[in-house]
């Protein structure tokens, strides 16, 4: 089949394997889900009450590399 061409509508393109990938992006969300999970307990303690979120977000990352470095 020349470049121009378009496929056969019932050609299905060839299935490239994605776990790599998916791992990779698995292991650097890891980080993010625990910071978010440390930043909602942040803001239950705080009852909820907003404009406080992104300080929630930045002193839950700052205890995650705090206690990476142990």
């Amino acid at each position: 089949m020349w470049k121009s061409e378009k496929p056969d509508a019932d050609e299905q393109p060839e299935a490239k394997p994605v776990t790599k990938l998916v791992s990779k992006n698995l292991a650097a969300h890891t980080g993010d889900e625990e910071v978010a999970v440390a930043a909602y307990f942040k803001a239950e303690k705080r009852g909820f009450k907003p404009g406080n979120e992104l300080e929630d977000w930045y002193e839950a990352e700052a205890d995650a590399e705090l206690e990476k470095s142990k």
